[in-house]
C-alpha cells in the first residue's frame, strides 16, 4: 500500500510539473503574440467576400490622411518644409505606399481634395498591399516633432491602430491587475497564501491555455478575442470555489467529485453552449470568439478538475487554511426566499417594462463614438473629414453591359441630382465623370463631359495614376460617397435617397464602411439568435438531467425575466447595443445558469442540511457571483466605450442572475411545504 502511495504521489508530482510548466510556459510563450485589429475584423463572413471582390476589382487601396495646422499664414518656406518632410517619409516607405500632396496633385483637384489653405497642409498615404507599412507610418509621424505637433489623421489603418493599442492595454493593465487583485484577495479570505497561491493558478493556467491556441489557431489577436483570457480565468475560478468549499466540508477528492460531478459537468456543458452560439453570429469576430471559448471552456475546465485531485495528493496539509476565514463569517439568510406574489410582481413589471425598454436601448454602430471625447481622436477625424476630405462611406456600383458617352451623359446627370441632395447630409462624392470634368475644364474652361468618347477616354488617361486605377473606364461605374463617420441610423438614410435616386439604374452599394453597417445591423438579430438558441439547448440539458418538464420550464422563465429586466436598466444608465454588449447575454447565461444547476442538485434531494447547503451551495455562489461582478466593473475603467459598456453589462446581468437564482429559483422548485 505504501508502494502504491509512492508512486500515486510520483505521478501527481509529474502531473504538478507539467501543468505548472503548462500555465507559466504558455504566458512566455505568447509574449510577442501581437494585436491586429483589421479593417475586415468586424464584418460578417459574406461582406468580408463581397469587400475583398470590391477591393480587387477596383484596386481599392488603404489610405490615409494626415493634416497639420499653422498657427501662423503659411509661406513658401513652410510649405516647402513640409514636401521635404513628406519627401523623407517615401523614403521611409521604400516603395510600399505612395503621396498625394497640393504640389503634385492638379490644381483644378484640389476643390475636392482640399489639400492646402493659409492655415494647414495635408497629404494622402496610399498603399495597395496590407495596411501595416501605413500603421507604423502613423507611429513614425507620432515620433518625430515636426509632424507629432497639430497633426490630425484620418484612415482606417489609423483606426485600426488604436484599437490595437486598446487591445493591447487589456492585456498590459487589465489583466495584470484582476490577477493580481484575485489573488491577494483569496490569500486574504482564507488568511493562507498557500491556500490563496493553489487556487489561484488552475485560473492562470486556464486564461495561459486560451492565450497558447489563440497564438496557435489564429497568429494574432484582436479587440474581440483578447477578452478571452480573463474569461477563461473567471469561469475556472468559479469552479474552483465550489470544489474548494465542498473540499472543506469533506476533505476527500473523492467525494467532492460524488458530491458536485454532476452540477459541475451540468455547469461546464451549459457554460460551453452560452459561448459556443455566438457561431451562429454572421460576425466573424464574435463567431471566432464563441468557437475559441467554447474549447477552451473544456480544456481548462478538465485542467482545473485534475489539478484539484493533484494538490489534493500533494498538499493536503496546506490546502485547509485557517479555520479562522472570513468566508466562514459570512452570515446571510440563504434559506429566505420571495414568496410566489413578489415573484409573480417582479415577472409582470420586467416584461412590461423590458419589452417597452428594448427598442430605447441605443444601438452605437459608429466606431468614431468608442473612443473618449477626451483623446480628441473622435473630434480630430471630424475635423479632417470637414476640412480635408471624408471617409468613403458608400462605394455605389452601377451595373452596365456597357459604357458609352450617352450612358456617362445620363449617370452625371443622375450624380449632380444626387450631389444637391447629399449637401443636406454634409457629404459629397467622387466619380470618374467629376473627375473627367475637372480635368476638362483645363482645356474648356467648362466643368463638363467631352463630346466625343475618344476625348473622355484620353482625359481619364491625365488624372493621378492613383486615382485613374481607382476609378476605370469600364462596364462597372463607382461612384464614391464621402464625408463625416454616420450611425446607422441616418446611414440608412442615405441608402434609401440613392436608391431612390438611382431607382432606373441597376446599382448595387460595397465598401469597407457599408459592410461595417450591415455587420453591425447584425448585432441584434446576434443577441436574440445566440440567447434563445442557448437558452433553448440549456433549458433541454436540464430537463433531461433532472427529467422533468417543470425544470425546463423554470430554467427558461428564471433566465428571460433577468434579461428583460436589464433592458430599462440600460436605457437609464446610458449602456448601449454595440459589438461587445450583444455578447454579454449568451455569455452571462452561460455563467448564471452554473448556479442553477448547483442549486437545483441540492434541492432535489429529499432531505437538505441547511449548514451544507449554506457552505458548499450558497457561499460559493455568492463568493464567486460577487468576484465575477468585480472583475467585470474593472471593465468600465476602460476608456474604450465597447470594452468598458461590454463589462458594466455582465455585471448588471450577472448581479441580476444571482438574486434570481438565490430567492426565486428555490422558490419556484419547490412546493410550499418543502419551502
Amino acid at each position: 500500500m505504501q508502494i502504491k502511495n509512492l508512486a500515486s504521489n510520483k505521478f501527481s508530482m509529474l502531473l504538478f510539473c507539467l501543468m505548472t510548466t503548462l500555465g507559466i510556459g504558455g504566458i512566455l510563450y505568447t509574449q510577442d503574440l501581437y494585436q491586429n485589429n483589421k479593417e475586415t475584423v468586424f464584418l460578417t463572413k459574406q461582406g468580408i467576400k463581397k469587400y475583398q471582390a470590391f477591393q480587387s476589382e477596383f484596386n481599392e487601396k488603404h489610405y490615409l490622411v494626415i493634416k497639420k495646422e499653422y498657427l501662423e499664414p503659411i509661406d513658401e518656406t513652410i510649405e516647402q518644409s513640409f514636401y521635404d518632410q513628406v519627401l523623407a517619409l517615401e523614403d521611409f516607405c521604400e516603395e510600399q505606399c505612395s503621396f498625394i500632396t497640393s504640389q503634385n496633385m492638379p490644381q483644378v483637384f484640389l476643390q475636392s481634395f482640399k489639400l492646402k489653405s493659409d492655415r494647414h497642409l495635408a497629404f494622402i498615404a496610399m498603399s495597395s498591399g496590407d495596411d501595416q507599412i501605413l500603421k507604423e507610418l502613423v507611429i513614425k509621424l507620432k515620433s518625430e516633432a515636426f509632424w507629432d505637433k497639430r497633426i490630425k489623421i484620418l484612415g482606417t489603418p489609423y483606426t485600426n491602430l488604436i484599437l490595437d493599442d486598446y487591445s493591447k492595454s487589456i492585456k498590459t493593465y487589465l489583466f495584470p491587475a484582476l490577477f493580481i487583485g484575485i489573488l491577494i484577495s483569496l490569500t486574504l479570505l482564507y488568511k493562507s497564501l498557500w491556500v490563496g497561491l493553489l487556487l489561484f493558478f488552475p485560473c492562470l493556467m486556464s486564461a495561459s491555455l486560451s492565450l497558447f491556441l489563440t497564438k496557435f489557431i489564429f497568429v494574432q489577436s484582436n479587440l474581440i478575442i483578447s477578452i478571452i483570457p480573463l474569461l477563461m480565468f473567471v469561469i475556472n475560478l468559479a469552479l474552483v470555489f465550489h470544489l474548494y468549499c465542498t473540499w472543506r466540508e469533506c476533505l476527500s477528492f473523492k467525494t467532492v467529485l460524488e458530491q458536485k460531478f454532476r452540477p459541475i459537468y451540468l455547469m461546464v456543458i451549459t457554460t460551453v453552449v452560452g459561448f459556443a452560439s455566438l457561431y451562429l453570429s454572421d460576425l466573424k469576430a464574435i463567431a471566432d470568439f464563441g468557437v475559441l471559448s467554447g474549447v477552451c471552456i473544456l480544456l481548462s475546465s478538465a485542467l482545473t478538475l485534475l489539478w484539484f485531485k493533484v494538490i489534493n495528493d500533494l498538499f493536503r496539509h496546506k490546502l485547509k487554511g485557517s479555520e479562522d476565514n472570513y468566508l466562514n463569517r459570512i452570515q446571510f439568510r440563504s434559506d429566505r426566499f420571495f414568496s410566489f406574489k413578489v415573484i409573480a410582481l417582479i415577472s409582470v413589471i420586467g416584461i412590461l417594462l423590458g419589452g417597452y425598454y428594448f427598442n430605447k436601448v441605443e444601438v452605437i454602430t459608429d466606431a468614431n463614438r468608442y473612443f473618449p471625447k477626451e483623446t480628441g481622436i473622435t473630434q480630430n477625424m471630424q475635423n479632417v473629414s470637414s476640412t480635408v476630405m471624408g471617409l468613403p462611406l458608400i462605394e455605389v456600383i452601377i451595373r452596365n453591359d456597357e459604357v458609352n458617352l450617352d450612358k456617362l451623359n445620363e449617370i452625371q446627370r443622375l450624380e449632380k441630382r444626387l450631389a444637391q441632395k447629399l449637401k443636406d447630409y454634409q457629404l459629397d462624392y467622387l466619380s470618374l465623370n467629376k473627375l473627367v470634368s475637372k480635368a476638362n475644364f483645363v482645356y474648356t474652361k467648362k466643368e463638363e463631359l467631352p463630346q466625343i468618347a475618344i476625348a473622355y477616354q484620353s482625359l481619364t488617361n491625365s488624372l493621378p495614376a492613383s486615382l485613374n486605377e481607382s476609378f476605370p473606364y469600364d462596364k462597372n461605374y463607382r461612384i464614391t460617397i464621402y464625408g463625416m463617420a454616420l450611425n446607422v441610423d441616418r446611414y440608412e438614410e442615405i441608402i434609401s435617397l440613392i436608391n431612390s435616386n438611382f431607382k432606373d439604374q441597376k446599382i448595387e452599394f460595397n465598401g469597407l464602411f457599408y459592410h461595417l453597417m450591415v455587420a453591425q445591423k447584425e448585432m441584434i438579430s446576434t443577441l436574440i439568435k445566440s440567447f434563445l438558441a442557448s437558452l433553448l439547448i440549456i433549458a433541454i440539458i436540464a430537463f433531461l438531467a433532472f427529467k422533468s418538464i417543470r425544470v425546463f420550464f423554470l430554467f427558461l422563465g428564471v433566465n428571460i425575466i433577468p434579461v428583460l429586466i436589464s433592458f430599462p436598466i440600460m436605457a437609464w444608465t446610458g449602456l448601449s447595443f454595440n459589438i461587445a454588449t450583444v455578447m454579454t447575454y449568451s455569455i452571462s447565461l452561460g455563467l448564471i445558469v452554473d448556479s442553477s444547476f448547483h442549486l437545483i442538485h441540492v434541492l432535489a434531494k429529499k432531505e437538505v442540511d441547511k449548514d451544507f447547503y449554506h457552505k458548499t451551495v450558497a457561499i460559493p455562489i455568492v463568493s464567486t457571483s460577487i468576484i465575477l461582478i468585480l472583475s467585470f466593473l474593472l471593465f468600465g475603467l476602460n476608456p474604450f466605450l465597447p470594452i468598458r459598456q461590454f463589462g458594466l453589462c455582465l455585471s448588471l446581468i450577472l448581479t441580476l442572475g444571482l438574486i434570481f437564482d438565490l430567492k426565486i429559483l428555490p422558490t419556484l422548485f419547490l412546493n410550499r411545504s418543502n419551502l
